[in-house]
């Protein structure tokens, strides 16, 4: 009687178990439910494509380093064609890096204080403040440039790298350790009606500045030639990342 007892409750559990998990059920913790207003549901939408983007990108040129890797084991062509392809590829990185002199379609901005007569409605504590071209304006027209998609810049020939400073140095700026006073000739290498339509806009940073009345001369150039940086470019604290 007790056998008979025991493979009925094992039949009934054993149902009841399957029950649980025909409906998928969970026995551990469930988290709850969250909603995303537009904004951050948005801003997940936006971080979704930037990862397939990213993901799309690193496939390229996994496969086009896996060819070349496989060139070079197995080359199809003379070894001086295989050197050749390398000293080009060896030049282009270069002028990624800076370290080649570079030319290009391009802009030419001429920034100087401004003058006794200027329009504006600055109030007059700061009025010699907004008069002087300050080593924040300099680094704001980079960084515009830069987003205007910018691919070389330089300050009075000196090459603007990722590790270049902008120091108020009394009269004069310090960049790449050389001090540069006004007028700043500043040389970038790109899209011409890019740069000037993101310059000029209404929130621009030279539409800033124009108010203020410093003085600005933008010329447009078929060919603007920027030299390479000159100087160490080393890693003082960063390091090649650990494989996990």
């Amino acid at each position: 009687m007790k056998l008979n007892e025991a493979r009925v409750f094992v039949l009934v559990a054993s149902i009841f178990l399957g029950i649980l998990v025909a409906m998928d059920l969970n026995f551990g913790p469930s988290e709850p439910t969250k909603y995303l207003n537009a904004k951050e549901y948005q801003e997940a939408v936006n971080e979704r494509s930037k990862l397939f983007k990213e993901i799309s990108k690193l496939e390229e040129q996994y496969l086009y380093n896996s060819v070349k890797l496989n060139e070079y084991k197995n080359p199809t062509v003379p070894n001086s064609e295989i050197v050749k392809n390398m000293e080009k590829e060896l030049e282009e990185n270069k002028m990624i890096l800076g370290t080649e002199a570079v030319q290009g379609e391009g802009i030419i901005i001429t920034l100087n204080d401004a003058t006794t007569s200027f329009e504006g409605t600055i109030e007059d504590d700061f009025l010699q403040w907004a008069r002087i071209v300050h080593n924040t304006d300099v680094l704001e027209v980079v960084n515009s440039l830069r987003n205007s998609g910018a691919e070389a810049i330089s300050i009075n020939g000196q090459r603007i790298m990722s590790n270049s400073e902008f120091y108020c140095w009394g009269p004069f700026l310090k960049i790449n350790g050389v001090n540069i006073g006004a007028p700043f000739y500043i040389s970038a290498i790109g899209n011409s009606e890019t740069m000037r339509n993101h310059l000029f806009s209404e929130d621009g940073y030279l539409t800033f500045l124009k108010y203020r009345g410093i003085s600005i001369d933008f010329e447009i150039k078929s060919n603007v030639k920027i030299p390479e940086y000159i100087g160490d470019y080393k890693f003082n604290f960063a390091k090649e990342a650990e494989n996990n």
